[in-house]
């Protein structure tokens, strides 16, 4: 089953989203459930049996791969790993494989996970051998330092209001082990308010 992710600019165009939504689903036989609102209007006709919180202490759910907290209207990441004192080849991938970041928003994690990476294949260790100990510290302090992530938080809408001109400024560099690009976005208001996000970075 798949998930919808939408959004409107104003509450009466949301409403009316969800209610054309609703109808044309129906139509083919599919009851939408599962739903979360960053405004709680949106949520007054649904039973609280049908919202969708993949954390119920603070009511986050998953979107984009990550987590996203409504109230907020921020993105986080959950990100947890344990250090030990062995680690095979397969297990350090499975762990590092779950850093899924499809928006780009730990660009820099991501590449020194795989230059990491890197390094394991080029000393042709076995899948399910265990980790020579150098190559473990190194590993586990790599590690142990990722549910740092988890303090990120990411806004959901980059935008601002009355904006009046939009930037888009994109960086790249690269250096012998790895290479990267990211797009900011530069908003300027009515009011002559400037603000720059992050979007996007690979």
């Amino acid at each position: 089953m798949d998930d919808i992710l939408s959004g409107a600019t104003s509450l009466t165009s949301a409403k009316r989203l969800q209610t054309d939504l609703s109808k044309l689903l129906r139509r083919g036989g599919f009851e939408l459930h599962k739903w979360v609102s960053n405004h709680p209007t949106l949520l007054n006709d649904i039973s609280t049996s049908e919202y969708s919180f993949e954390d119920t202490q603070s009511n986050r759910v998953k979107a984009f791969g990550m987590l996203w907290n409504p109230q907020l209207d921020q993105l986080t990441f959950k990100v947890s790993v344990n250090k030990k004192d062995s680690l095979t080849k397969r297990e350090v991938v499975s762990q590092i494989a779950g850093l899924y970041d499809p928006l780009g928003t730990i660009g820099p994690v991501i590449a020194k996970a795989k230059i990491f990476m890197q390094s394991l294949w080029l000393q042709k260790l076995d899948w399910n051998n265990n980790l020579p100990t150098n190559v473990l510290q190194v590993c586990n302090d790599f590690l142990v330092k990722q549910p740092g992530v988890n303090e990120i938080n990411a806004p959901r809408y980059i935008l601002s209001e009355d904006v009046t001109k939009i930037e888009l400024h994109g960086f790249s560099d690269a250096s012998e082990r790895a290479y990267g690009a990211v797009i900011y976005i530069r908003c300027v208001t009515h009011s002559g308010l400037i603000q720059t996000k992050l979007l996007c970075s690979k």
